[in-house]
């Protein structure tokens, strides 16, 4: 009975999906390159590309792994400024703050929106080409809301 457990998949419920030591590798090895092949993933794992490429199917299908991104040297593209903004609300209504994050996720120098859980914020990553620029989007899209109850700037002094 001993040397039957040895054979078992060692798999573990982190959460609602059971996942292997395997799985937990090929995430972590995609999460630092997502653009690495099936038949070297499956190297670095020691699989067989089939069934490499079955896991990482179950692991996309069940939201596990939700997407790919770029890492984007926004320098390159002539924006010199990024920036991180944390934005307090009036209201602690989601209706508004639902309003206000359409509104501005829409505008070409936002990166990424999160919210936060408790306190009724918003915390919006930015890149802007000056700090010119900057300036105006504080002043046209944080400032002049009436939503808005407080906020904070945090530039960030390089990109990696």
């Amino acid at each position: 009975m001993d040397s039957m457990k040895s054979v078992v998949k060692s798999e573990v419920t982190h959460g609602k999906i059971p996942v292997d030591s395997i799985d937990l590798q090929m995430i972590a090895l995609l999460q630092k390159n997502g653009r690495m092949t099936n038949v070297e993933l499956a190297e670095r794992v020691g699989l067989s590309p089939p069934p490499c490429l079955r896991r990482l199917r179950f692991l996309e299908e069940e939201k596990v792994i939700m997407g790919y991104e770029a890492k984007v040297n926004h320098r390159k593209l002539g924006y010199e400024v990024q920036a991180i903004i944390i934005v307090r609300f009036e209201s602690s209504k989601s209706k508004v703050m639902s309003k206000f994050e359409t509104v501005i996720a829409q505008l070409p120098e936002v990166i990424k929106i999160k919210r936060t859980l408790g306190r009724s914020e918003l915390i919006i990553s930015i890149v802007s080409k000056d700090l010119e620029s900057y300036g105006e989007f504080i002043k046209d899209y944080i400032q002049n809301s009436n939503d808005i109850s407080s906020f904070d700037t945090y530039i960030l002094e390089s990109q990696k």
